[in-house]
């Protein structure tokens, strides 16, 4: 990648650096997680990954920089969090697209003033180490061990470089 970046070679539609096999490189961002059947579910589904590029990166952005300000706060991990992925209607001069949103998945009558902004897992269920917390770091530790990855060839996205973030 550092390669294309360096040779300034830059695609005609979207100026994007480009291989010398004439590969479009795209920068994105990937984000792991699992799917909860509520908000206040601690039963979770398949774990699932999104990939982020584009006019999505600022919206992402802006939500893990309120994530790592919860963090500072309450000293929790990322995969501590619910949040909640939904879209907006989004308008950019002659161009009008849906987006994604990303948000606290606040648990039901969760009453901490904290939690207009973080979405922290309590860390214990029933005496237990919280199932979601166990999930989220063995989900965590997969990923940077590099055992768990994205199934590009399952879906169609852009290709691209990789900046994982883990919940």
């Amino acid at each position: 990648m550092g390669e294309a970046i360096q040779s300034g070679r830059r695609s005609e539609k979207g100026n994007k650096p480009i291989t010398k096999e004439g590969n479009e490189l795209v920068e994105t961002y990937y984000v792991y997680g699992y799917m909860l059947d509520s908000m206040e579910s601690n039963e979770f589904g398949d774990a699932v990954v999104l990939a982020i590029t584009s006019s999505k990166i600022k919206v992402y952005k802006k939500y893990m920089s309120q994530l790592r300000q919860c963090r500072a706060l309450r000293g929790a991990p990322l995969f501590c969090n619910r949040i909640r992925v939904t879209t907006a209607f989004e308008k950019k001069g002659e161009n009008s697209y849906y987006n994604f949103k990303f948000s606290p998945a606040n648990p039901v009558g969760a009453e901490m003033a904290d939690q207009i902004l973080c979405s922290s897992i309590e860390p214990t269920l029933g005496g237990q180490t919280h199932p979601l917390l166990e999930a989220g770091k063995d989900l965590k530790d997969s990923v940077l061990g590099g055992a768990t990855k994205p199934a590009f060839d399952s879906t169609q996205q852009e290709a691209g470089g990789s900046q994982d973030e883990v919940f």
